[in-house]
């Protein structure tokens, strides 16, 4: 073979080891323009947003550079023109603190984003803090992460406005109450029907007095399915406060309920007498299948000293 041949041979697999090179690189990362803002739908001026962090398959909850923490209020600016990328997905995270006591609904709509195969998932809820807040505080904060996934292996570049994400609040039910003028105790006896969520006060007014809620009531086991106090089937969740040290029979049977949380959950007991059998309340799941059952061992209802 001639010198020439050589060299044009050398020159020829040169070349082709540089395409293979150059399509390896893209393959391994290329960059999704994105455009727009994503669009919060919610009604008020309750969520706040302290941080907001994106992953791929390069970098893993990397801080956008120039974000800056705001209330969520209609359309949302992240500022982030491009990300490197390998197969065209992305997760970004965003870090709320819900301003009220209330537990928010949230979902996504992309459907005005027509690209074939794109999947688009977000968390389902944003917690609400145990207090009202005044400010936004470390001492007091409850912060939820947001997790908003998409998914595409062919992403190119995508319009962030054209996703729109839903927040509201869950429905919060409106408790009635009987009153002890001597105690100054008061016991939740019942809730709207079409709640989704209790949340118990420590104190409540009435006549302008202020009472303390130490107790729930529960079924009887004379009338039991005409007694049971909260038989709501939209209800997911109840707080409890400190306050109460009462619970009676099934309270929540037959109800939708998925999730209790106590604020004092331990010390427990069955049995009105306190005497009997230590119960704990620490896992929201598990109590909220205890309070909804009818069995035996709950009949004579739940205390803690």
């Amino acid at each position: 073979m001639s010198i020439k041949m050589k060299l044009l041979s050398c020159l020829s697999a040169f070349v082709l080891m540089l395409s293979i090179m150059l399509v390896g690189v893209y393959a391994i990362t290329h960059s999704i323009k994105l455009s727009g803002s994503i669009n919060f739908q919610i009604s008020d001026r309750s969520l706040w947003v302290k941080d907001v962090r994106i992953s791929n398959d390069i970098y893993t909850e990397e801080s956008i550079d120039g974000f800056m923490p705001g209330y969520i209020n209609g359309e949302f600016n992240l500022g982030i023109p491009s990300i490197a990328n390998q197969y065209g997905s992305f997760t970004l995270y965003f870090d709320i603190i819900n301003t009220t006591q209330i537990p928010q609904h949230v979902s996504v709509d992309f459907s005005e984003l027509s690209i074939s195969g794109l999947e688009v998932s977000i968390t389902s809820e944003i917690a609400g803090n145990n207090e009202e807040l005044t400010e936004i505080s470390s001492a007091t904060e409850v912060t939820t992460t947001l997790e908003l996934a998409v998914t595409n292996p062919n992403l190119e570049n995508i319009d962030l406005s054209k996703i729109i994400i839903n927040i509201e609040p869950y429905t919060l039910g409106t408790l009635t109450y009987t009153y002890n003028s001597s105690s100054l105790t008061a016991q939740v006896t019942g809730c709207s029907s079409d709640a989704e969520i209790m949340i118990i006060p420590e104190t409540v007014e009435y006549n302008g007095q202020t009472y303390t809620v130490t107790s729930m009531r529960g079924g009887s086991t004379v009338d039991f399915s005409n007694s049971i106090p909260f038989p709501i089937a939209s209800l997911q969740m109840v707080i409890i406060p400190s306050t109460i040290t009462s619970i009676g029979f099934a309270p929540f049977y037959n109800s939708g309920l998925t999730h209790a949380y106590f604020e004092e959950p331990e010390g427990w007991k069955l049995g009105a007498s306190g005497q009997n059998e230590d119960i704990s309340f620490s896992d929201p799941t598990t109590a909220a299948i205890t309070l909804k059952s009818n069995s035996s061992i709950y009949v004579t209802g739940f205390t803690r000293s």
